[in-house]
């Protein structure tokens, strides 16, 4: 934070009053520059710490905790997903889109962003036939790198 001068350029200061002018001015800018750099640090603090926290863990979320977690929509979280192409809606052209079943994309899997689970699901009447319940969730790794993205897609101040 300052700045260290040679015999010469002293006596080039001395001397010429423009080139001491112009090495203040270079030194000023730089202390502003050094100084915004400074506040964006501690503006930036708390995502940094959120992008360490979830880098460091293997947690996958829910679509849903994950939409949350950002303050958006659940189904514009959906929505902006399926348009990216990490997940699809099973039940595309059914009429009934209240039963919407929802599958990672291939593409999806393979990126890392989304993880697909299944659970087998045994009813205790047998009269219902078991089934394999599916679960879409977001990865910690895209939950990194897609955070961003949906928020300034949709519009959202991600401060």
């Amino acid at each position: 934070n300052g700045m260290y001068a040679t015999a010469p350029t002293i006596e080039n200061m001395i001397n010429n009053p423009d080139f001491a002018i112009s090495l203040l001015t270079k030194l000023k800018e730089e202390k502003e520059r050094n100084q915004s750099l400074i506040n964006k640090m501690e503006i930036d603090k708390p995502k940094i710490i959120f992008a360490d926290a979830i880098s460091s863990t293997d947690t996958d979320l829910l679509i849903r905790d994950w939409a949350k977690t950002i303050r958006v929509q659940e189904k514009a979280c959906r929505k902006w997903l399926i348009d990216k192409k990490l997940m699809f809606d099973a039940n595309k052209n059914k009429e009934n889109g209240k039963n919407a079943k929802y599958r990672a994309s291939a593409y999806g899997i393979s990126s890392g962003y989304i993880k697909q689970t299944e659970t087998p699901i045994i009813h205790p009447n047998p009269s219902f036939p078991s089934r394999i319940g599916i679960t879409v969730r977001i990865t910690s790794k895209g939950q990194l790198q897609l955070t961003d993205k949906i928020l300034k897609d949709l519009g959202k101040n991600n401060d």
